[in-house]
């Protein structure tokens, strides 16, 4: 059993905040949401907001795939 490296570590940890932000949108909207109404501007939520939540989680997902296997191709 090998120990993690730097690198895996932080892929370990952009992998799971991408899948929070496919899965935990809701409550990635909600602290939105507050910070929006800490600086006093009203937002919605939209189809568009969504998908770019989801855009983004995939984007994670790949980039910290990639952090993991770094040397061991």
């Amino acid at each position: 059993m090998s120990v993690m490296q730097g690198g895996q570590v932080i892929g370990l940890l952009i992998i799971i905040v991408g899948l929070l932000s496919i899965f935990a949108r809701d409550f990635f909207w909600k602290t939105e949401r507050f910070s929006d109404l800490l600086r006093g501007k009203r937002t919605e939520r939209t189809a568009l907001w969504d998908m770019w939540q989801v855009l983004k989680g995939v984007l994670a997902i790949v980039i910290g795939l990639s952090l993991m296997s770094q040397g061991h191709f």
